[in-house]
């Protein structure tokens, strides 16, 4: 058995060296640098937050990460074993969660990093209970998202109770900035997964400029999904104005973004296609003082080649 979870993390192994070679080593680098380095530092010198924020956004990314993978049936067909399945998932989530944990230590929080652990042993012993995302049922059509957004009609469909937890928890922001700011955070995270489906050529109604009047109609449509959350914490925390702005427009940047690379590979041959590594890489990027810059020049790249993209294939 044990032979099977050193094959199972080598393979891990090989897929981060691919998402490497995908996006660059530099970038890969960089990414670490700034999503270990400096994402919870820079959050506790401008906001005041407690290390114990960081150890909650670990504890929420290794939740969604149980909810979201899609190799729950795979794995349970490796280990027969209840008691090895959920061994081995508590060994991935304790991996994942080195570097918040490492983080801790230096900082003298060892009562966070054992917090980070134990949450890795409870999502571990209760992640053979939770259904698969992809074997779900019970999905729900919501009639009041009009069908020209349905990238993200699909995606809170299939979302169910989840996004509406989390959209009431951005409610929250009145109490601490910071809680904001890890909201839009986790919106930025999830856009890639929710432009990542072509929809069938007819479709596809083309037009000149067809990208830029997307992007417009979607930024007036998630200013309307964010609005009651930034009026909100922009009453209760006015004095932090600029640095919501400066998070209200990289959201909108990810959006040309990811709206600019989906139909820079737009095909109607297949159902799929995205550069998602690339994509989150450059979304954590944005965390940085200025590093929005970097996602926009990339964003303006990919708009012209969409745009040339679905010419080709309409005009």
């Amino acid at each position: 058995m044990k032979w099977k979870m050193l094959l199972l993390l080598r393979l891990r192994i090989f897929q981060l060296l691919r998402m490497m070679k995908t996006v660059g080593t530099f970038l890969f680098v960089v990414f670490l640098f700034v999503s270990i380095g400096i994402l919870f530092p820079l959050l506790d010198n401008l906001l005041s937050l407690s290390s114990g924020y960081s150890t909650l956004f670990c504890l929420a990314l290794i939740a969604l990460i149980d909810y979201s993978r899609e190799d729950k049936v795979f794995l349970k067909s490796v280990f027969l074993s209840l008691k090895y399945y959920r061994f081995y998932i508590m060994l991935e989530y304790f991996l994942i969660s080195v570097p918040v944990s490492f983080y801790q230590v230096i900082i003298g929080q060892l009562y966070n990093a054992l917090s980070i652990f134990a949450a890795c042993l409870m999502i571990g012993m209760a992640s053979p209970m939770i259904t698969p995302k992809q074997v779900s049922n019970g999905k729900k059509t919501i009639s009041f998202i009009p069908v020209q957004y349905f990238e993200f009609k699909f995606f809170i469909e299939a979302s169910g109770l989840l996004w509406t937890i989390f959209w009431l928890a951005g409610l929250a922001s009145c109490l601490h900035v910071g809680i904001y700011i890890l909201w839009i955070f986790v919106i930025l995270i999830i856009m890639p997964e929710m432009f990542k489906h072509f929809e069938s050529r007819d479709m596809l109604k083309w037009k000149d400029n067809f990208v830029s009047f997307k992007f417009l109609n979607y930024s007036l449509f998630f200013l309307k999904v964010i609005a009651f959350q930034t009026i909100l914490v922009t009453i209760f925390h006015f004095e932090y104005l600029w640095l919501i702005l400066y998070f209200i427009f990289s959201l909108l940047v990810a959006l040309f973004m990811n709206i600019s690379i989906k139909y820079e590979g737009f095909t109607p041959v297949f159902p799929t296609g995205y550069g998602q590594n690339i994509v989150s890489i450059l979304t954590i990027l944005m965390i940085l003082p200025g590093g929005v810059l970097i996602a926009l020049f990339y964003g303006v790249w990919k708009y012209f080649r969409a745009e040339s993209n679905l010419k080709s294939l309409y005009a």
